[in-house]
């Protein structure tokens, strides 16, 4: 079900490009951030297969690029996802929970996804495309972080994120 450990350090490469936009709404190291990607987790869904249009509740974690083991930030998701399925095509609707850490509440302040990643022969990623999630709905607080006078122009004025969309291919069980 997992890439192997190469492909994982590959991921967390050019995750790492993306630190900026996949921050917590207070101070993370950035390590701790840039590596980590959302799993899918296998639902018995074959690719090719047809499902009726609809909802569909499955399970899924935040995982660590490069280690096997949940991020930091899997406390921050909502286990399970909303698959919905129309006219064949898929996307899933994840939903970001508060979390404490280190006594103070935090938040997903944005999460974006990979695309079109090539890999090259050494098993690092030659290319790939960040997408930004559409966001369905927000949260109400405003604190230090994501205040208009923050001093974090990343957060800065806008609101935390708590259900966002994300095309998937059924049968995917990765979504980076």
């Amino acid at each position: 079900m997992r890439k192997n450990i190469r492909m994982k350090q590959t991921v967390a490469a050019a995750m790492a490009v993306l630190v900026a936009t996949s921050t917590f709404s207070m101070p993370v190291a950035a390590n701790e951030v840039a590596n980590v990607r959302a799993i899918v987790t296998n639902v018995n869904v074959t690719e090719g297969a047809v499902l009726e249009d609809g909802v569909y509740s499955i399970p899924v974690k935040m995982w660590h690029a490069t280690k096997d083991q949940a991020s930091s930030g899997n406390g921050a998701l909502q286990q399970t996802a909303k698959l919905i399925i129309k006219n064949g095509e898929a996307q899933l609707v994840v939903t970001y929970l508060p979390m404490i850490s280190m006594g103070k509440t935090t938040y997903v302040s944005e999460l974006n996804y990979l695309t079109d990643m090539v890999f090259a022969e050494d098993g690092s990623i030659a290319s790939f495309n960040t997408v930004a999630s559409t966001v369905l709905s927000t949260y109400d607080t405003v604190d230090e972080y994501n205040a208009a006078d923050s001093k974090d122009p990343t957060v800065a004025g806008k609101a935390y994120p708590k259900d966002q969309l994300i095309p998937v291919e059924l049968g995917q069980e990765e979504v980076y």
